[in-house]
């Protein structure tokens, strides 16, 4: 519960400082342009200019930091993020990138081109140019990671390109957990893995 309700608090926080200013700010519109405007030519906003107001409502280079259930510390930022318009129980966030120190100590870093951020179950899912490094020496590409982030677990059900100790491989599927000890991370590759064994790398 560490990770959801450090985030919680953060984002209630930035909410109390951005909804009243936006709120000055509207208000201010209206007193300086009231007089110029005759309401009988004004056009209902459709429901396409209501989430492009939305979509502008956002947040610069946020950082949230927390950790999970079992202590491991996680901290995620973007370029840019923003309440969903469809779903404001989601953030969509613009190129994210998250850094997950566990227990063992084990680091994984992850990016994407973009995400969202659901707040109630402390889950981000990134796509676009998904990619992850663990300093277990394993890097991996795929398409969309599902992150888990009060319990660690990492899942790609995209392709997954993949190098490390062993050598080079593909597969229909990833999964990285927390070892139940908290002395590590496991990485399972599933669905038509082929290994191309290369030590080297």
């Amino acid at each position: 519960m560490a990770w959801r309700d450090t985030l919680y608090s953060r984002v209630v926080t930035w909410l109390k400082i951005m909804l009243p200013l936006m709120a000055l700010g509207l208000l201010a519109t209206l007193f300086l342009f009231s007089n110029r405007i005759d309401p009988t030519t004004v056009e209902p906003a459709t429901d396409l200019d209501l989430r492009q107001r939305a979509s502008d409502q956002q947040i610069t280079a946020p950082v949230f930091a927390g950790s999970s259930d079992s202590g491991d510390l996680i901290s995620l930022n973007a370029d840019a993020a923003r309440p969903d318009p469809d779903n404001p129980g989601r953030i969509v966030v613009d190129a994210p990138r998250a850094r997950i120190e566990m227990r063992g100590g084990v680091r994984i870093e992850t990016r994407a081109d973009s995400g969202v951020f659901t707040l109630s179950e402390s889950r981000v899912v990134l796509s676009g140019s998904a990619y992850l490094n663990s300093s277990a020496g394993y890097e991996v590409w795929t398409d969309s990671l599902d992150m888990a982030l009060r319990a660690i677990r990492i899942e790609s059900k995209t392709l997954v390109r993949a190098k490390g100790p062993p050598g080079r491989l593909t597969a229909g599927e990833m999964l990285v957990t927390g070892r139940p000890d908290g002395t590590g991370t496991q990485l399972l590759f599933t669905q038509g893995v082929k290994l191309i064994y290369d030590p080297s790398t």
